[in-house]
């Protein structure tokens, strides 16, 4: 694969991460993208430069470079031994922009850190060698980033420590991977702060009918649904509204970590979704669910167990799926038996888009 082609900067949802058919017709920020043969830019060197970034040789056999596991799932992203993401690789965004692929993803050791990284064709990736978003005050640091280029912004979630700390902050940006503080802004919180809801995690982000739509996850109850919420500015948000909530099955615990894709021959939304069978265990499935509207979501299955990737695998997070000439990916994050996190990718070129797992269910 080689470098991604020059159109209007576009978001995805891998993501993860993570957006939603929400009516009306898409922009042409939403269209898919494209894949032509490898060229050097001035612009790779340049986001090289501005960003200390870092790159694994295949000889190392470290972070970074592309490996098979078996049954198409692909290896391109690992835990980086003793630098600040050696922890884990958990949450992330995925977008397109300047003939490249981007990524945050929530990295660190104690606190929450988000990292950046960018690729030419989704396999080898480079990557900060620091947290690229600058935490609010407080020890617990910053999650769940989504980001809106064509205005130049990053929304996640902050949380200082106290109650009025945490929610939703803003980061603006100079260009993909340089991000400052929105010092301004107040955290923002999208739905009232009742006895049946708390604050909202960002999963997917995308620019509709020249609305921002922004689906999210959040508690009700003290179980996890998802939500879908509006913006004509990216700053200032309506109120969210439920679109999925645990049903009788696979997902009957939680629903968390949104993305959606869109299928450019049907028509049809698909949203990706992480789901557990109880409140009790974490979230270890990747979920399906179907939409012609974007609004009402229906035909929901399991789509992936971690057993469904190889034996090392032993939960599962976040999910986006990208559409390329050389086929359509779904980018997910393993947290291994031993520890070990890694960024994985698989190919779900079947038109209806087929379940690797052996225990796919419908509901």
């Amino acid at each position: 694969m080689g470098h991604f082609t020059r159109r209007a900067v576009r978001t995805f949802t891998a993501g993860v991460l993570f957006l939603v058919a929400f009516g009306g017709n898409i922009t042409s920020a939403e269209k898919r993208a494209k894949v032509v043969p490898d060229s050097p830019t001035a612009n790779d060197a340049h986001r090289a430069n501005a960003i200390e970034m870092e790159r694994s040789s295949p000889e190392s056999g470290s972070d970074g470079v592309a490996r098979q596991d078996g049954r198409n799932f692909t290896t391109v992203m690992t835990m980086n031994p003793d630098d600040w993401d050696e922890d884990r690789i958990s949450i992330f965004f995925m977008w397109e922009e300047d003939d490249r692929l981007h990524m945050l993803y929530v990295g660190g050791r104690s606190a929450n850190g988000v990292g950046y990284a960018s690729s030419s064709d989704g396999l080898e990736w480079s990557r900060s060698r620091s947290p690229v978003l600058d935490p609010p005050e407080g020890p617990q640091g910053v999650s769940y980033p989504v980001v809106m280029p064509q205005v130049k912004l990053c929304l996640a979630y902050g949380d200082g420590g106290r109650p009025r700390t945490r929610g939703l902050y803003a980061w603006r940006s100079s260009a993909p991977g340089h991000y400052s503080l929105a010092d301004e802004l107040e955290p923002m919180r999208m739905v009232d702060q009742g006895p049946r809801q708390t604050s909202l995690y960002p999963g997917d982000v995308r620019l509709i009918d020249d609305k921002w739509v922004l689906i999210s996850h959040g508690a009700v109850n003290g179980t996890s649904h998802i939500f879908r919420s509006e913006s004509a500015d990216g700053i200032r948000w309506g109120k969210a509204i439920e679109i999925l909530a645990p049903a009788p099955g696979f997902d009957a615990g939680n629903v968390s970590e949104p993305s959606v894709y869109r299928d450019a021959k049907s028509g049809n939304w698909y949203m990706w979704y992480i789901a557990n069978p109880s409140r009790t265990v974490p979230g270890t499935i990747i979920g399906r669910a179907m939409s012609r509207d974007g609004r009402k979501w229906s035909e929901r299955r399991l789509f992936l167990r971690p057993e469904d990737v190889d034996a090392e695998a032993h939960y599962i997070s976040k999910a986006f799926q990208i559409d390329t000439p050389s086929g359509s990916f779904l980018y997910f994050t393993v947290t291994d038996r031993d520890g070990g996190c890694r960024l994985v990718r698989y190919n779900v070129s079947d038109p209806h888009l087929a379940s690797p797992s052996s225990s796919s269910e419908n509901y």
